[in-house]
């Protein structure tokens, strides 16, 4: 069974992660104490849950409501606004003639959906209610036993046979599993060697207010740990996907590492393919005060959406080199550049797999592109070997207090800067600049910004 409360205010980490970010305006509320309803609905099935493991915490004080009487949480009106399914879908890649274990189907918010990508689905649930209410839905829409298997599984296993599945999905889940270590071994047990679990559960944050208590919830890093010990070997995390949730993907063989946003190729290039240019052409205020100052060279702009800036820096005699994920953003560049009759090199490559020749630039700009700490040094080491020594670092992110200023933009710390991460993760420079303040962001030619920003330029030695 599936509930989460989490508000439609969408985060996504990207090449272009301030300009999607800003982009949203509307913010939906979350909805209170649902999850710890869907708890107890659990916890009232068997007694053998009638304690938690070392990292859960008992919850007497709220009232059981039957599994006919949550659907209406589940199956709510507004719930594909929050849960995104569609984007949770593209996550999990191509699945048809898939077979994916659907772990606690519940209603089958999930589980008929895909169905829709082509894949084979086992819905899973301990519970007996939801049991039923899968089978009526099953029959009610006609559905074939091999597009779906509804199946009862016990607490403490997902009973699954010897590499019976692609993919394992459980959302909302992992924090109430007793001895996970033993539970995970069994579900890769039943995975395929190229297949991977995918766990979408609350992150640990005091500021997120709703169910399941902070105490309940389960680190992501500590997750990963736990998985580690069942036996698989690679993860990737997505902490922007969802607000209020964190996304693990693991895997039983190395992965070749790639943008959390691959997934969202479409979106961008649906957003370029638009014939205003989203975020004006005028270059990045900061940028534009302070890139005169210096004596022209060879200059990379990694992320660079529509090209303001990196035409902004060619009009003042750069020897301009740029990329972005979106080919749309490509096309949007080169046009803006044959307008003010620059020449400006542009390709389109991830910001996790580009790559370039050792110290083969003067300096490279580096603005409002945000990534997990986990992923954000690797990147910043590779901007630094792009450097040559004496090269300049023009470095602008939204800082760690910015979410005191602004819902708008990103909200969660691990995607944030303040001046002791750059220190750490640029330790062989000479500060130039280096400064967090409050600014009014213009956004095109009619929104602006309340924002709390990171500025940094600094000389390689």
């Amino acid at each position: 069974m599936k509930q989460v409360t989490i508000s439609k205010k969408e985060t996504f980490v990207s090449q272009n992660y301030n300009q999607y970010i800003m982009k949203k305006r509307k913010n939906i509320l979350s909805t209170p104490n649902l999850l710890y309803l869907w708890f107890l609905t659990i916890t009232s099935i068997s007694c053998n849950q009638q304690n938690h493991n070392k990292n859960n915490h008992k919850n007497d004080h709220h009232k059981h409501l039957s599994a006919k009487e949550m659907v209406k949480h589940l199956e709510g009106n507004n719930r594909d606004d929050w849960q995104k399914p569609k984007e949770i879908l593209n996550l999990l890649g191509d699945l048809n003639g898939k077979k994916v274990l659907d772990i606690g189907a519940g209603t089958g918010y999930f589980s008929f959906k895909l169905i829709d990508t082509g894949a084979k689905v086992i819905a899973a649930d301990v519970d007996n209610d939801f049991i039923k209410m899968l089978e009526e839905r099953k029959e009610k829409e006609n559905v074939s036993s091999e597009s779906i298997e509804v199946r009862k599984i016990p607490f403490d296993t997902p009973n699954l046979k010897k590499e019976e599945v692609d993919v394992v999905l459980i959302v909302d889940t992992y924090h109430h599993i007793e001895n996970r270590t033993e539970y995970f071994k069994k579900v890769k047990y039943g995975i395929k060697p190229d297949g991977k679990l995918v766990i979408i559960d609350y992150k640990k944050d005091k500021s997120i207010t709703d169910d399941p208590s902070y105490q309940m919830r389960i680190e992501a890093s500590d997750a990963i740990e736990e998985l580690k010990k069942s036996g698989f070997v690679d993860f990737k995390i997505n902490h922007n996907l969802l607000t209020k949730q964190y996304i693990i993907e693991a895997f039983m063989k190395q992965q070749k590492k790639v943008s959390e946003t691959e997934f969202l190729k479409e979106y961008f290039n649906d957003e370029y393919a638009k014939d205003e240019y989203l975020y004006g052409k005028n270059p990045d205020k900061y940028l534009a005060k302070v890139l005169p100052s210096f004596k022209p060279g060879k200059i990379l702009f990694p992320g660079e959406g529509e090209g303001r800036n990196a035409v902004f820096a060619a009009k003042l005699g750069w020897d301009v080199t740029a990329y972005d994920y979106s080919i749309e953003a490509k096309k949007k560049a080169e046009k803006l550049a044959k307008i003010h009759n620059v020449d400006i090199t542009y390709t389109v490559e991830d910001i996790v797999n580009a790559s370039f020749p050792s110290e083969s630039f003067d300096a490279v700009a580096f603005l409002f592109i945000h990534f997990s700490d986990q992923e954000r040094t690797a990147i910043n080491k590779k901007l630094d070997k792009h450097l040559k020594k004496g090269g300049l670092l023009f470095f602008e992110t939204f800082s760690t207090e910015h979410p005191k200023y602004s819902n708008e933009g990103p909200q969660d710390i691990a995607y944030l800067y303040n001046k002791e991460s750059i220190l750490k993760d640029f330790p062989n420079y000479e500060i130039i600049e280096l400064k967090v303040e409050t600014d009014i962001l213009l956004e095109g030619t009619e929104n602006e910004l309340k924002a709390s920003v990171l500025r940094f330029v600094g000389i390689k030695k």
